[in-house]
């Protein structure tokens, strides 16, 4: 299912499991109780840095 991240970003979930790609140029805010699975990148926090796409649950 296609979620709504923003203009420069993509983002979809399947089952419990979100994915954003930021494409834009300044960071997205994650959700505060998300869980990583993987990142194409690593970061810490809960922004997500340009250029980067994360798999992520929530509580």
């Amino acid at each position: 299912m296609w979620e709504d991240a923003g203009k420069h970003a993509v983002a979809f979930r399947r089952g419990a499991v979100h994915v954003v790609a930021n494409l834009g140029t300044k960071p997205l805010d994650l959700p505060a109780d998300a869980t990583v699975i993987v990142a194409s990148q690593p970061f810490e926090g809960t922004e997500l840095p340009i250029d980067t796409a994360v798999w992520y649950t929530t509580a």
